[in-house]
């Protein structure tokens, strides 16, 4: 027997401990070196119940492709950021949007926001805003949505072309994201909702929309 190659073979294997924060939570995953993304997202789901189809991995931006080996981040203690949602929390955001698609005769009338420029006209508005459950800082979503609804330019617009809008929607951000682009809005059954990507790719961030609106939702 040859006790040095048996020794070398006995040597523990080099590993990589990655450093994932979700949701402001820190995540650490230890893996073999030879470990890619993929097997990294796989180990996440058995801790986070996230499917590893539903995660995105992100190191200093940059989203990583399954494929990538973990040894090409550069350290042994790479620092990444999960996004992504559970199934059950997919499930729970589809179900709300039948509700919110259909035009309800008793829409409420927004209360005033305290960033509002203008009032709405009563008629030729967005007559809900809805955000997502489940995601962080619903409160400044709401607000961001609010702020679209009370723009000067947005209410013009709205009376000029006698829009009336059902809701204004948080888009999911798992939804209509390409390899190359994301879809910024969009408009189900001519005009009965309005679908807007509001927040960043890193979910508690939002983007940042001056009197921007898509074409006629009726088209």
């Amino acid at each position: 027997m040859d006790i040095e190659n048996a020794s070398e073979g006995s040597q523990t294997q080099q590993t990589i401990t990655a450093q994932i924060t979700f949701r402001g939570k820190p995540i650490s995953a230890t893996l073999p070196s030879t470990s890619t993304v993929l097997e990294l997202k796989q180990h996440l789901e058995s801790i986070t119940s996230i499917p590893h189809a539903n995660q995105k991995l992100l190191s200093k931006g940059h989203i990583l492709n399954d494929s990538t080996p973990l040894s090409e981040l550069g350290t042994t203690t790479p620092k990444l950021m999960l996004l992504g949602s559970t199934a059950s929390t997919l499930s729970e955001i589809k179900s709300h949007k039948p509700e919110v698609r259909a035009r309800s005769p008793y829409a409420i009338k927004l209360p005033p926001s305290k960033s509002a420029s203008a009032t709405p006209d009563s008629t030729y508005t967005f007559h809900r805003i809805v955000t997502l459950p489940n995601l962080p800082n619903i409160d400044k979503a709401r607000d961001v949505l609010e702020r679209l609804v009370h723009d000067r330019g947005i209410i013009a617009i709205m009376k000029k072309y006698k829009w009336s809008v059902g809701a204004l929607v948080e888009m999911d951000p798992l939804e209509h994201t390409y390899v190359d682009h994301k879809t910024l809005g969009l408009n189900r059954n001519k005009g009965e909702v309005i679908e807007l990507r509001i927040r960043t790719d890193e979910y508690a961030g939002f983007r940042q929309y001056r009197c921007t609106f898509p074409p006629s939702p009726y088209s």
